[in-house]
């Protein structure tokens, strides 16, 4: 299956998860158009300054992959910078933050799986 660009679903976040600012997740699939357990895919772009709030995944696992940017990772015990090109895995029961700490948009591909 192909999505083009122009075909993708983009939802605008205000204060996402808690977090500041304004998100856009621009959706690659949504999860109907799976068959396996990701329930989740996609581009999420966080601009200078913005925030995904801290949040806890249960039962699912999140993975994201920086592709643009520099941010902030925060969970209940450490603060992780991460650049482009950076891989991030939050497991069942973890709880995570991101946060735009550059000049730039923060580019993620996000997944996010459940068991």
């Amino acid at each position: 299956m192909i999505k083009k660009e122009n075909k993708r679903l983009i939802d605008i976040k205000e204060n996402h998860k808690e977090g500041k600012g304004t998100i856009r997740i621009k959706h690659c699939f949504t999860q109907n158009e799976f068959s396996s357990s990701i329930r989740h895919c996609s581009e999420t772009i966080i601009p200078k300054g913005c925030s995904i709030g801290l949040h806890k995944h249960v039962q699912e696992e999140e993975i994201y992959i920086i592709s643009q940017g520099k941010g902030l990772i925060r969970d209940l015990k450490n603060t992780y910078e991460v650049v482009e090109g950076d891989t991030v895995l939050t497991k069942s029961g973890e709880t995570h933050s991101i946060e735009n700490i550059g000049d730039e948009d923060l580019r993620i591909i996000a997944f996010i799986v459940t068991y």
